[in-house]
C-alpha cells in the first residue's frame, strides 16, 4: 500500500504495528460516538508505540471520522507542530499548551470553516 507523504517519516514497520494495534482496538473504535473518542484511541496507540507523533494520532482519527460521517468530524481545531506555526501567526504571544483549540477563538472570517479545514489552512499558512 501507498504511504501518505506526511507519514513517510514514520516508516512502514511502525505504521504496520500501529495498524495491528488499531485492529485489536476495533471494538472500541466501533463503540466510539465522537471524534474525541476516536482521538483518545489513536492517542493511546501513539503512546504505546515509539515513533508515532501528534500528527499521526490526529490524522488517523480524522480519517476514521471521515469514514463515519459528518457527525464524527472534529468540533475543535487540533494542534500539532505544523498547525502551531500558523496559530502563532494569528496569536503572536498566546502560549498553546492544549491539543485542541475552540473555534470561537479564531477570527470570525475563519469560523465559517470546519475545524479540520482550519487545521489545513493553518498548516499551509504556517509553512509560508
Amino acid at each position: 500500500r501507498k504511504i501518505h507523504p506526511h507519514q513517510r517519516g514514520i516508516g512502514v514497520k511502525q505504521l504496520r504495528q500501529a495498524a495491528v494495534m488499531l485492529k485489536k482496538l476495533a471494538p472500541a473504535v466501533r463503540k466510539a460516538r465522537t471524534f474525541a473518542n476516536l482521538f483518545i484511541i489513536t492517542e493511546a496507540v501513539k503512546s504505546d508505540l515509539k515513533g508515532l507523533g501528534d500528527l499521526w494520532s490526529y490524522d488517523t482519527a480524522l480519517r476514521m471520522s471521515f469514514n463515519r460521517g459528518k457527525t464524527f468530524y472534529p468540533k475543535a481545531v487540533f494542534v500539532h507542530r505544523s498547525v502551531l506555526k500558523g496559530v502563532r501567526k494569528i496569536f503572536f504571544k498566546m502560549p498553546v499548551r492544549q491539543r485542541s483549540l475552540p473555534l470561537n477563538i479564531f477570527p470570525i472570517e475563519m469560523q465559517s470553516l470546519k475545524p479540520f479545514e482550519i487545521e489545513n489552512f493553518l498548516t499551509v499558512w504556517g509553512r509560508s
